[in-house]
């Protein structure tokens, strides 16, 4: 019953990410655009995406941006196909193929790294073309811009479902000819080995595939956001606009590491009075589940506030401003979820934790 409580605790995450990202259509971080890219080290060469287009030609970049990732889409649905092929229908089949298997995932993280850096420079090439046509009319190239986020958008909607889609098919798959082999009489130890080995390979990259998904995001969101701004206030440079925040960024970075010595001491103190009451219970639950569960809770419910808002004015720049830091607070919220799934539940905590995560779906689905 451990490991299906585990996978339930992941399952959800996957879940809050995924509406959670579905409602703005992406997530943001606190690095600046393009200030840190996202590496992978696999032994598989690594893939290029092979794009050409004219940078003086905003319609075809677009299509380019959707062709690119349709092709991807496409590709990892065929992967997906073949791969299931070669794994078979029997648990010695499945045994076999899993070299295949890894390789698969070691693939589709070096194609999605490579599709979202071309993604990266399409878009800087789009903003400078905007950019070359002429500031003077607000509708013109604000026009342009949302053209440009809706190609790009969508393009990244449609590949994380792909993704997303096949690698649950694989895990599906895997999952049932390992049960089945159980029932069969493949002993627990063999079974219970080869279903942590598989599902850790699983969530794994899953995770590194999302964390790539939300990166890239972030960053051309966050080139776009600044871009529009920079072109609202009468500039023209679109390399000076990135600059101009990387540079402001940067600073916001050196003031906060000067005072990092006195708060990593106060968060010592703290994390010591935690420890010391880290077997307390409430409700019959540790205090330290339940108080996660409610920041959780807490945090959605702040998100779907903003969404509201987001939704009547989402050129606002103030909550453009604010997504940046609620996204901020997603990521330290869901890393407490995180730590929480390598721990058993007792029937109190998973009572609560499916009460929080159904209320969280109901507030999600409302918000859009």
């Amino acid at each position: 019953m451990t490991r299906h409580r585990n996978k339930l605790l992941f399952s959800a995450f996957l879940l809050a990410s995924s509406l959670c990202l579905g409602a703005c259509q992406g997530s943001t971080s606190d690095t600046s655009p393009m200030e840190e890219d996202t590496e992978i080290q696999t032994d598989v060469e690594e893939t290029t995406t092979d794009t050409s287009y004219d940078a003086s030609d905003t319609d075809e970049m677009l299509t380019t941006i959707s062709e690119m990732f349709s092709t991807a889409s496409q590709n990892v649905t065929d992967e997906e196909e073949a791969l299931l092929e070669t794994i078979g229908e029997s648990y010695d089949s499945y045994i076999q193929s899993v070299p295949d298997i890894t390789e698969f995932y070691e693939n589709e993280l070096n194609t999605a790294d490579d599709l979202y850096r071309t993604m990266a420079e399409i878009s800087v090439d789009y903003f400078k073309c905007v950019s070359a046509q002429g500031l003077e009319d607000f509708d013109t190239w604000d026009d342009s811009l949302g053209d440009f986020y809706d190609a790009w958008d969508d393009g990244m909607d449609d590949y994380y479902d792909a993704w997303d889609d096949a690698f649950d098919d694989i895990y599906d798959h895997c999952d049932d000819l390992l049960d089945d082999a159980y029932d069969n009489g493949l002993s627990y130890d063999d079974y219970s080995d080869a279903w942590d080995d598989m599902y850790d390979e699983y969530s794994d990259t899953w995770s590194d595939m999302y964390d790539l998904y939300s990166d890239s995001w972030s960053d051309i969101y966050d080139m776009y956001s600044d871009v529009w701004s920079g072109f609202y206030n009468g500039e023209s440079d679109v390399d000076a606009i990135l600059d101009k925040v990387t540079v402001e960024d940067s600073e916001k970075e050196n003031s906060t590491d000067e005072n990092t010595s006195s708060d990593d001491t106060e968060r010592a103190t703290e994390n010591t009075d935690a420890g010391e009451a880290s077997d307390e219970m409430t409700d019959g639950m540790r205090t330290e589940f339940k108080e996660a569960m409610d920041e959780y809770e807490a945090f959605f419910d702040e998100y779907c506030e903003f969404m509201e808002e987001y939704k009547e004015n989402p050129t606002d720049a103030e909550l453009l401003s604010s997504y940046s830091s609620i996204m901020t607070q997603y990521a330290e919220t869901m890393e407490s979820m995180n730590a929480l799934g390598e721990e058993d539940l007792n029937d109190a905590e998973l009572a609560y934790y499916i009460e929080v995560t159904a209320r969280i779906e109901e507030k999600l689905i409302d918000c859009y």
